[in-house]
């Protein structure tokens, strides 16, 4: 095996291992809520809720697509010229567009949970609340 191919088996590999971990973390709602990774639309960054709604939605196809990493990384290790090249090409255009489709999916279920929230309203959320009276009391 020439060192391209095994820099190319180990970095699916790792790909594939990372996008898994993110992918449970994310099914079980454990991802923190960051800047980096995850679904990170405006509308799954605007609260907890709706990141951890986006990326649990998202987790799932994405840890399918860091196993469809590793098994390209694998069975690049096992093939030479042309055959590596094409499997490393097709496995890694697969994988990608499932982590792209998992997070669309994951944006548009922050996006729906946004509206929803919007159309509830203040008022429905804090029905014995009477913090609002008390501030604009309190202003000037």
């Amino acid at each position: 095996m020439s060192v391209l191919a095994l820099v190319v088996v180990v970095l699916l590999v790792v790909v594939g291992v990372a996008l898994v971990v993110l992918g449970l973390l994310g099914v079980t709602e454990r991802l923190p809520r960051n800047r980096v990774v995850g679904v990170r639309t405006p509308a799954a960054m605007s609260c907890q809720e709706a990141f951890a709604l986006a990326n649990k939605v998202a987790g799932l196809p994405t840890a399918a697509a860091g196993v469809l990493f590793v098994l390209a990384g694998v069975a690049v290790a096992g093939l030479d010229g042309a055959d590596a090249l094409v499997v490393a090409l097709v496995g890694t255009l697969g994988a990608s567009g499932l982590v792209v489709a998992a997070g669309v999916q994951g944006s548009r279920v922050a996006t729906a949970l946004a509206r929803s929230e919007a159309a509830v309203g203040p008022d429905a959320r804090c029905a014995d609340c009477t913090g609002c009276d008390l501030m604009a009391s309190l202003r000037p």
